[in-house]
């Protein structure tokens, strides 16, 4: 996933968190773990494929939102 579009997911993220919860800064956190684990995976499994990274990048952003 392009940087630029990544970075700007994030952002769109944690300020989801910071304008909908008081514990935003634990769940950003977590989500930047679960983000990381995602890359780590598809690091480990030698995915190379742009779709199948954007689709987890997000996924892993986004999978806490409207709890």
């Amino acid at each position: 996933m392009e940087k630029r579009m990544k970075d700007a997911a994030i952002r769109a993220m944690s300020a989801y968190f910071r304008e909908s919860t008081p514990k935003a800064e634990e769940r950003i956190a977590h989500t930047l773990s679960v983000l990381s684990f995602a890359e780590r995976i598809l690091a480990g499994e030698g995915i190379d494929a742009p779709f199948v990274e954007a689709a987890a990048t997000l996924g892993a952003l986004f999978h806490d939102i409207g709890i």
